[in-house]
C-alpha cells in the first residue's frame, strides 16, 4: 500500500479515506443519504453526513438549478430577488468553507 501511494505521488492518505470517497461520490451522483448509510453500515445519518462531502461544482450546479427572480405564478418573492452577482457571491462564500 505504501509503495503504491509513493509511486503515485500521493501523500497524506489513509486507506480509510476511501470510505469518504465512496460516500461522497454516491451523494454527488444523487443517491439518498439513507441508502449511503446502509451501504456504509453506519448506525446514524449524522455519521453518514460526515462522510458525504459535496464538491464545489456540485454545490454550484445545485444553486444553478434554481429559477431565481420569478416564482411559478410570475411574482417576485423576497427569497428570489437576489441578482446573479449576489447568487455567485453566496456560492463562492459557501464553497470557501
Amino acid at each position: 500500500w505504501q509503495r503504491a501511494l509513493k509511486a503515485a505521488g500521493i501523500v497524506n492518505f489513509r486507506f480509510h479515506d476511501l470510505r469518504h470517497t465512496f460516500a461522497s461520490y454516491l451523494a454527488m451522483n444523487g443517491h439518498n443519504i439513507r441508502d449511503i448509510q446502509e451501504l456504509l453500515g453506519q448506525k446514524t445519518i449524522l455519521m453518514t453526513m460526515r462522510y458525504s462531502h459535496l464538491s464545489n461544482e456540485v454545490l454550484r450546479r445545485a444553486v444553478d438549478t434554481l429559477n431565481l427572480g420569478q416564482s411559478k405564478n410570475g411574482e417576485v418573492g423576497t427569497n428570489m430577488a437576489q441578482t446573479t452577482s449576489e447568487k455567485e457571491r453566496l456560492v463562492a462564500k459557501r464553497c470557501k468553507h
